[in-house]
């Protein structure tokens, strides 16, 4: 990396000079995969990183723009510390978790914030989750309510076995099927797309009624949070950025919210699975009140990032969605959709990608179109 002193250097310097570090290089070359990466924007910018390995914990690193105390101190690694998930200080309670629950395997690690992972509950296999924080109780209250109700829903949900407090571990028990993003992307995915949509729709018109809402207002303050760390990270969107936030509240003033029902909250094609013609929907953490336009935004934005942005799956979603709601306001759809994008452009500008903030920037300005767009 050549740092010739201890003061901060640009966030896009330690991008390019990450492949350089002498512990990056022996990770790659002992077939350690990166899963992660994020930068950390403050008075001491840094790069935090997971990387796995089958069979191994996952790793936890963190390279800075200044020296780090207690840092490995060979070459240029002073500017880096490799630790293990399990001495997350975040997660104090992982170590005890991943033997409580027989780890087998860890799915996803996100430093700082949660480790899912493969083990045993119950005496059944089972996905845990031990997250930084005490949401863990209320999705567990909410995933009660939602079993009540399976039999209202047209796709399977995953048992829930609790929220083991003293751990701080929400467990789910492991729910058969294939992942569905290969198979929209196999070929001509509108039937699953329709199907798709249908499904969700069952939900809203459940009547389950979870104890948390998400509407334009907290939609706002979530973009609002997003954008200020935007201009702090990446000055030079900061007008860009200011103009689309503005032009979205703007947008929910035209455009009311719709009457509430019940949400997933981050339907994304990720979050859904496909077994022998019955589909199974994952990860109710968002579970909520609020205008079905959300999750029906949060679907369609992703497959706007696929290539070709897949226009016809994401109709027939739309059409199999709004048939069974007999409802859907499309100009509403947009305004999320929009948002979508503002938090896409968000995790762009975090990415470690030298091209970051060019993609960023080309993502609000699309939103920005979008939005004008739809609502004309």
């Amino acid at each position: 990396m050549n740092l010739e002193s201890p003061m901060a250097m640009p966030i896009d310097a330690l991008i390019a000079g990450l492949g350089d570090l002498p512990a990056i290089r022996m990770l790659h070359d002992s077939q350690w995969q990166r899963t992660f990466g994020r930068i950390e924007a403050g008075p001491n910018p840094m790069l935090v990183l997971a990387y796995e390995k089958p069979q191994e914990r996952s790793l936890r690193i963190q390279v800075s723009a200044t020296e780090i105390a207690g840092a490995r101190r060979d070459s240029d690694d002073a500017w880096i510390t490799i630790a293990s998930c399990s001495d997350d200080p975040a997660l104090p309670t992982l170590p005890r978790a991943l033997k409580v629950y027989q780890c087998d395997q860890i799915i996803r690690y996100r430093p700082g914030k949660r480790c899912t992972f493969r083990g045993i509950a119950g005496g059944r296999p089972a996905f845990i989750k031990v997250l930084a924080d005490d949401r863990g109780a209320m999705i567990a209250s909410d995933a009660a309510a939602l079993a009540r109700g399976r039999h209202l829903l047209d796709f399977d949900i995953a048992d829930c076995l609790g929220w083991d407090r003293p751990l701080q571990a929400l467990t789910h028990v492991a729910i058969e099927g294939r992942p569905v993003p290969p198979l929209l992307l196999a070929g001509d995915g509108k039937d699953l797309a329709s199907r798709i949509g249908h499904s969700l729709a069952s939900l809203p018109k459940s009547g389950i009624k979870p104890g948390y809402v998400f509407a334009a207002k907290q939609q706002m303050k979530r973009t609002a949070k997003y954008a200020k760390k935007l201009r702090k990270l990446t000055p030079r969107l900061a007008p860009l950025s200011n103009k689309l936030v503005n032009a979205l509240a703007h947008a929910h003033v035209v455009v009311p919210d719709t009457p509430h029902g019940t949400i997933h909250g981050s339907p994304h094609p990720h979050q859904w699975l496909e077994n022998h013609g019955r589909l199974a929907l994952v990860d109710f953490d968002r579970l909520s009140l609020g205008p079905i336009e959300i999750d029906a935004a949060t679907f369609i934005a992703e497959l706007d990032f696929e290539a070709g942005g897949m226009p016809a799956e994401s109709e027939a979603f739309l059409t199999a969605y709004a048939r069974r709601m007999q409802r859907l306001d499309r100009r509403l759809l947009t305004v999320y959709r929009a948002h979508k994008h503002f938090a896409k452009a968000f995790k762009s500008a975090l990415s470690i990608d030298p091209n970051r903030e060019t993609r960023a920037e080309r993502i609000l300005r699309d939103a920005l179109r979008l939005l004008q767009e739809g609502l004309r």
